[in-house]
C-alpha cells in the first residue's frame, strides 16, 4: 500500500525510502535498476514518460515467509489510465527484508513481468 501510494503521488523519495540501500529492481519492460537511488530515478522518468498519468495498483496475492525477516511477496499490478490510453497489466515478485531499526519491512529485489504467449518471442 505505501509502495503504490508513493508512486500514485509522485514522491519518489518515499518510494526510494521503500527499498534498501542495495534493492534491485527489473522492470516488466526488461529494465534492471540497482540501488535505491536508480530506482527512484527509473520510476520518476518511466512515470513522466510512458505512464504519464496512470495509477499504479498492486494486489498481493501470497506471502511466503522464508525465515522470520524474509518475506516473498507475489501479486498482480496494474498501471490503469495510462494518458495514452489503456492499461498494463502484469505480475509482480517481492522479497521483503525486515531491518533491525526503524525502517521496519523494506524492498530487497522487485520483479515485474507481463506474460506472453507460449512459443518463441516476438522481436523487438
Amino acid at each position: 500500500e505505501r509502495h503504490d501510494a508513493a508512486r500514485n503521488r509522485e514522491d519518489w523519495k518515499a518510494l526510494g525510502q521503500l527499498f534498501t540501500d542495495d534493492a534491485e529492481q527489473l522492470t516488466s519492460a526488461g529494465e534492471w535498476r540497482r540501488g535505491r537511488a536508480a530506482i527512484e530515478k527509473g520510476v520518476a522518468q518511466t512515470m513522466a514518460g510512458a505512464y504519464k498519468g496512470g495509477t499504479y495498483v498492486t494486489k498481493v496475492e501470497a506471502v511466503r515467509m522464508l525465515v522470520p525477516t524474509v518475506a516473498l511477496v507475489d501479486g498482480a499490478f496494474e498501471i490503469a489510465n495510462i494518458g495514452t490510453g489503456g492499461s498494463r497489466r502484469g505480475h509482480t515478485t517481492y522479497v521483503l527484508v525486515k531491518a533491525n531499526d526503524d525502517a521496519g519491512w523494506q524492498i530487497a529485489a522487485a520483479r515485474s513481468m507481463v506474460p506472453t504467449p507460449v512459443g518463441s518471442t516476438p522481436g523487438r
